[in-house]
């Protein structure tokens, strides 16, 4: 499971990846909340409803970031959904 906030990616992202992988081949509820302290530590990541720890891959975000792109979940582009 991975959460990013990106702003400009890698310079102004937060990017964290749980430390626990996601089950293959069942359905599993996911779960991901963000405080909007500009830090990768104000996020939580949940699987079955259970808080996972993660690791952080980029914590680079000095302000909150502000867009006009939709929040997408389970994909990065319209090219490439989540199967």
């Amino acid at each position: 499971l991975t959460a990013h906030l990106v702003y400009r990616w890698p310079d102004e992202a937060l990017h964290v990846v749980s430390k626990v992988e996601v089950p293959v081949g069942k359905w599993t509820h996911v779960f991901a909340t963000y405080d909007g302290s500009s830090k990768a530590e104000g996020f939580k990541l949940y699987i079955d409803g259970k808080k996972v720890d993660y690791d952080i891959t980029n914590n680079l975000l000095t302000a909150p970031p502000k867009t006009t792109k939709p929040l997408r979940i389970g994909r990065r582009t319209d090219g490439a959904p989540f199967k």
